[in-house]
């Protein structure tokens, strides 16, 4: 399950500039990983980026890693890009910032 407040605040706090959308908007989004485009959507009837992104995410199904979102809003000729982080189910990954360090390793040495 996708947590809605998750991308609530961190698309309107990083995102998206001028970029606007309505209800009636018509919105197109690429989905594009490693150079190539992976998927693409249109729709209608989303109201906030956080919603647009919160439906486009959970669409993804089983897609993982940095991915980059081309959004174009058909209605107000506007465009922007998101790259965003997925890991298994299609869910955003924390930033880097919040990651845990892992303990140092323990080297092996092998006689043979």
């Amino acid at each position: 399950m996708i947590e809605r407040n998750f991308f609530s605040s961190a698309i309107n706090a990083h995102c998206c500039g001028d970029f606007t959308i309505s209800a009636t908007d018509r919105l197109f989004v690429s989905v594009i990983q490693f150079g190539t485009t992976v998927k693409e959507f249109a729709f209608s009837g989303i109201a906030s980026m956080a919603e647009l992104m919160s439906t486009v995410i959970s669409r993804l199904g089983t897609l993982e890693g940095v991915i980059t979102l081309n959004l174009r809003n058909g209605s107000q000729g506007q465009r922007t890009k998101k790259v965003i982080r997925l890991g298994g189910n299609g869910r955003a990954l924390p930033s880097i910032k919040s990651v845990e360090r892992m303990p140092e390793a323990t080297q092996l040495r092998l006689a043979i």
